[in-house]
């Protein structure tokens, strides 16, 4: 079970988020079975990318046959992000939660929401298809991931706004000086002096019309 998330129509960016095993060295595993992939144990995204089978070989080179270990080396969890950008067939960044829940021996202590996660081996892939997983990693995707990314996307937008309202101004301002308007006529216009107005489109002004 993962979750996904656009700031636009999917044409634009958009996220999804999972959580993912790992090791102790750090190592991760993929969320995938079956492939030759033995009973009993997970495939290892060794290379920290994503990549595996023959893109891996593109990229890194060696043999596109998975490594594996066995699932009760499992440590913990965390919450991964692939974010795509816009048109991507392929993340073009991944993203990593600083926040692992950590894996424990008995169902008493299973307490996702304290970062604790009780797993038999053969569910460390599928600790996600419990409800309050899920919950517990969505809350950490959306607050230490997705909110920034909204929050950048409206600092975007609204600075997009301001550039192009920016634009429009100094046109207005460059066909003004055109018709001959005096300085101070377009610095009360534009709610400033005449000096402050000279200083910021004379020289705009000065190429428009050469």
């Amino acid at each position: 079970m993962g979750w996904e998330h656009s700031p636009g129509d999917r044409g634009s960016e958009w996220h999804e988020g999972y959580l993912v095993a790992e090791f102790e060295d750090g190592l991760r595993a993929f969320g995938i079975s079956g492939s030759g992939i033995p009973s009993g144990q997970l495939a290892v995204d060794q290379h920290g990318d994503g990549t595996w089978g023959q893109d891996a070989v593109r990229r890194h080179g060696g043999d596109a046959a998975f490594q594996t270990r066995p699932a009760g080396e499992v440590v913990g969890w965390r919450v991964a992000c692939n974010c795509y950008g816009p048109g991507d067939s392929l993340p073009s960044t991944r993203w990593f939660s600083q926040q692992l829940w950590t894996r424990v021996p008995s169902p008493v202590r299973h307490a996702p929401s304290a970062f604790r996660i009780f797993a038999a081996d053969d569910d460390v892939l599928d600790v996600a298809m419990s409800e309050d997983v899920s919950t517990a990693g969505h809350s950490v995707w959306w607050n230490e991931h997705i909110n920034h990314i909204d929050a950048e996307a409206a600092i975007k937008a609204a600075l997009a706004v301001i550039r192009s309202g920016e634009d429009q101004l100094a046109g207005a301002v460059i066909q003004a000086r055109a018709r001959k308007m005096s300085w101070a006529k377009i610095g009360a216009a534009a709610q400033m002096s005449a000096q402050s107005a000279h200083e910021r489109w004379a020289q705009r002004a000065r190429e428009a019309s050469s």
